[in-house]
């Protein structure tokens, strides 16, 4: 291999890990185990995050519940300073309770600088919150 090849290919390799790609997804909002709630009743917000690119990144997530006709009642959020790639993270939301019964929606998102796939930036589910 010439002294050119050579150099090319460690400039190649240069280039390629100083596009370090980052990519943080929601990965699953944690419920109870029949997604049934008391309204009144408080409980702590809950939801992983994944890193699926490959170099550590910090990030901004939300956890938002939304009232059966679609207001916004809980919007809270939690910076992270960095999470390894390959990795996830549980985060904890401030308590909330169900003012009342209905069909409610929890969405959770991500904001990173430079994440390169929007795909997994937001998990939505419906939640049940009924008297019983």
């Amino acid at each position: 291999m010439s002294i050119r090849t050579s150099v090319i290919l460690l400039l190649m390799a240069a280039s390629m890990s100083l596009a370090a790609r980052v990519d943080i997804g929601v990965d699953t909002i944690l419920r109870n185990r029949l997604w049934l709630y008391v309204p009144g009743e408080w409980f702590s917000p809950k939801a992983a995050w994944h890193n699926y690119g490959d170099t550590a990144a910090g990030f901004l997530a939300w956890f938002r519940f939304y009232h059966p006709l679609d207001s916004l009642v809980y919007s809270e959020s939690v910076l992270v300073s960095s999470l390894e790639p390959g990795s996830a993270d549980t985060l904890v939301f401030p308590d909330y309770q169900f003012p009342g019964s209905g069909i409610w929606t929890a969405r959770c998102s991500t904001a990173a600088s430079g994440d390169t796939s929007q795909a997994n930036d937001t998990l939505s589910c419906q939640l049940w919150a009924e008297w019983g």
